[in-house]
């Protein structure tokens, strides 16, 4: 087995790992999406209002604050204790659930050698927490615990301090993942607890015993309360975001306006989450650093009809911008040029916060800069900084001018030598709809397909391309898969790197064996199959490709395989003999069906099923058998993919359709 094969196989065990983990604790199943950035909320004492609030990504907390961990030490999380496993590490003593000794149940536990960064120190980035409060850890998926402040900022040290961890451990050292954005992390930022004592093993354990001894009991964490205590419970996965529940009072209210092709009064609650999206900052020196909101994404609002972003070809017709405020107690208005906020990085910001203060109506030595105080490299120094902001006013170009191109289709599927018809549409900064425009029309790879003036795409040869429309410097695309033009029964899609597929009937007899991906650029590696019995083999060509079985293959690049299935009918449906454990297992339709409907045959007997999104190269949400929500079973299996199955017990699987 080559190495790119055992990176696959370790990448499939590991995934069957972290779900056996899932299983044993009672944590939410992570979601499907990894978190790599996490918004910390400070509310007011109606636990309603927005004090402040900011989102970050892994990455800025890795440069800019304190790290804990080392990324060599192991730490480890106690789970439930299970009677068989009390009995492994102490026979013939009597069982103690919550096994001070901290022994039982540790080393499936380890969960790599992390870092992170302290909670306490993401809380004070929106002006901390203080006695009497509480917090909220969040998961994407909505699974959250909540504490008091004290737990955070004066930890036992039995706890330690609370980390989202952003890194575990080297992806090739056996125990780790890398980093959150890493290929093996896939589970996003997670919740631990960095203790700082440890067993008698010299393990850095957060045990149950820690638990019993650091909280009160209404926080303590149990797996099927109140038989097994879990600290590991407590343990937070994909975590999104930190929600501090203060006892501060709700601040001043207050709102700008700002005028540009539509008209928006901008609330201080969505002012505070514009700043967190599009933070900006500026140090003014004698005043101090002032943060807020990027100008550009102010504008952005109201310059057209799209709010995310600023119309940077509209900015470059220089139209002015009027920012209404106060400058030292006196009524004042001050001009921005849009030119200025494009091409260069320099700052330019409303300001909501002085020295990590919301400004309010009092003032600082005299001067008062509340609500919004316009600041940064573009105005500061030019007399044009103003205070008290109140409306910002955008003196648009009159005459309308081509900033946007839409194609429609925006993307497509076509067939080797047919051709499909795509029209372009020129739309000005306020999405008005232009007529009279003349488009040029290219496709990005000539060998897939080319396109004539008039927007009509001929398909050539199976692949990708980009159409584009140009007018001038603005220009529209659109995305084409073609297809093989090969008449098939199914055709299976293979993504650029590893696959998980099945077929989703018999197929023909002269075509039912794994020969068929030997027009497949495999890059060198093995087509595999897994079974419990047999673990994992490296198909032959000659080998059967049958229905129910799931199946690895690397293609190099997007390719197509048709299928011809067998139309003969059958008086009994195919089947497949399963193992406790985990299985890869196949689909056995054409069409999607709930996954319970699908595994009715193996009815009580399987317990998790996750498939493989080759796209992305993750696994996404898996399903539990009986749940709800993001796991229910009646989420649908598709035809062509492939499944881990997990089983309870022995089974027959049988296919849905014969």
């Amino acid at each position: 087995m080559n190495c790119k094969e055992n990176e696959c196989l370790r990448f499939g065990l590991l995934v069957i790992f972290c779900i056996c983990l899932i299983c044993a604790v009672a944590v939410s199943p992570a979601a499907a999406e990894a978190t790599t950035e996490v918004t910390i909320t400070k509310l007011a004492d109606d636990d309603t209002t927005v004090i402040d609030k900011k989102t970050i990504s892994w990455e800025w907390m890795k440069d800019n604050l304190p790290v804990l961990g080392d990324g060599q030490t192991m730490y480890y999380t106690q789970g439930p204790i299970f009677d068989g496993a009390w009995d492994d590490v102490h026979p013939d003593e009597e069982y103690d659930k919550w096994n001070p000794t901290e022994d039982v149940n540790l080393y499936y536990k380890d969960h790599g050698k992390f870092m992170g960064t302290d909670v306490k120190d993401l809380c004070d980035l929106v002006g901390g927490a203080g006695d009497g409060d509480s917090i909220t850890v969040k998961a994407i998926d909505g699974m959250h615990k909540t504490w008091p402040a004290s737990y955070i900022y004066d930890p036992n040290p039995r706890q330690g301090p609370m980390g989202i961890s952003w890194y575990h451990g080297e992806e090739d050292d056996g125990h780790g993942y890398g980093y959150v954005n890493g290929s093996y992390f896939t589970q996003g930022m997670r919740l631990y607890f960095f203790v700082e004592t440890t067993n008698k093993d010299d393990m850095l354990v957060w045990g149950n015993w820690d638990m019993h001894e650091c909280w009160d009991e209404e926080y303590w964490h149990y797996y099927q309360n109140p038989e097994y205590p879990s600290a590991s419970g407590n343990s937070v996965q994909v975590v999104n975001r930190i929600i501090i529940h203060s006892n501060e009072p709700v601040p001043d209210d207050w709102s700008v306006t700002l005028n540009g092709s539509t008209e928006q009064i901008l609330t201080r609650a969505e002012f505070i989450d514009l700043a967190g999206e599009h933070p900006a900052s500026y140090d003014t020196g004698k005043n101090g650093i002032i943060e807020g909101a990027d100008l550009r994404a102010v504008i952005g609002l109201v310059d057209d009809e799209d709010p995310t972003s600023l119309n940077d070809s509209l900015a470059a017709m220089n139209y002015t911008i009027e920012v209404y405020g106060k400058k030292k107690g006196s009524d004042h208005v001050s001009t921005v040029y849009s030119e200025e906020l494009i091409g260069s990085d320099k700052s330019c910001l409303l300001g909501n916060r002085l020295d990590g203060i919301e400004l309010n109506a009092t003032g600082i030595d005299g001067r008062v800069f509340f609500p919004l105080y316009l600041q940064g490299e573009v105005v500061d120094g030019t007399g044009r900084a103003v205070e008290e902001v109140s409306e910002v006013r955008l003196n648009l170009p009159s005459d309308p001018e081509l900033t946007t191109i839409e194609i429609t289709p925006a993307e497509g599927e076509v067939i080797a030598g047919s051709s499909l018809q795509f029209t372009a549409s020129g739309y000005d900064f306020s999405g008005e709809p232009m007529t009279g425009r003349a488009f040029t029309w290219t496709s990005s790879n000539l060998t897939v397909g080319d396109v004539d003036n008039t927007g009509l795409f001929m398909a050539e040869v199976p692949g990708i391309t980009t159409l584009i429309a140009s007018n001038g410097l603005v220009s529209g695309s659109a995305e084409i898969t073609v297809i093989p033009g090969v008449p098939a029964d199914f055709t299976l899609t293979l993504r650029d790197g590893w696959n998980f597929i099945s077929t989703p009937a018999e197929l023909a007899e002269d075509a039912n064996t794994f020969a068929l991906f030997s027009e497949v650029d495999c890059a060198g590696h093995s087509v595999w199959s897994y079974s419990p019995a047999k673990g994992w083999k490296a198909v032959a060509a000659e080998d059967t490709f049958r229905p129910l079985d799931g199946i690895w293959v690397y293609s190099n690049g997007t390719a197509y395989l048709p299928l011809s299935l067998d139309d003969t009918v059958r008086e009994t449906p195919a089947v497949k003999r399963l193992s406790a454990g985990w299985n890869a297992v196949g689909f056995s339709d054409i069409s999607a069906a709930p996954t319970k409907d699908a595994l009715a045959s193996v009815k009580d007997k399987w317990a998790i099923l996750i498939g493989f999104d080759a796209e992305t190269q993750s696994y996404p949400t898996s399903v539990i058998s009986g749940a709800g929500g993001s796991h229910a079973d009646t989420r649908e299996m598709e035809p062509g993919e492939g499944y881990w199955l997990f089983m309870r017990t022995d089974g027959t699987l049988g296919a849905i359709s014969a």
